[in-house]
């Protein structure tokens, strides 16, 4: 099961760009190697890229990394820097994120 999307954000027109200020909620199992941003339903206009993705967890032991080349998001420990084991459960943490995509 894929992150889960605030259905309300802040969006934003930054120039030729569109930012996204939400909620993102993990899920029961954390995927091997992040989550595949062409798999979210991200409410952007115009859905070409994803630039940047960027945000901490509300308790402050996670943030997100965005991996331009795969197109994924990762989740990373505060702790270690280290992206957190596959299959963890991160059902209960809400992350405060940034996305800029055009």
């Amino acid at each position: 099961m894929p992150l889960t999307i605030d259905p309300n954000p802040t969006k934003l027109d930054v120039a030729d760009r569109e930012e996204l200020a939400l909620d993102l909620t993990g899920d029961a199992s954390y995927p091997t190697g992040g989550y595949d941003l062409s798999a979210l339903d991200l409410p952007l206009r115009c859905k070409v890229r994803v630039d940047s993705v960027e945000g901490r967890d509300t308790t402050g032991a996670y943030y997100l990394v965005h991996d331009e080349a795969n197109d994924k998001v990762l989740v990373h420990q505060v702790s270690d820097g280290a992206e957190v084991a596959g299959t963890t459960d991160l059902s209960a943490i809400v992350f405060k994120a940034r996305i800029l995509g055009r």
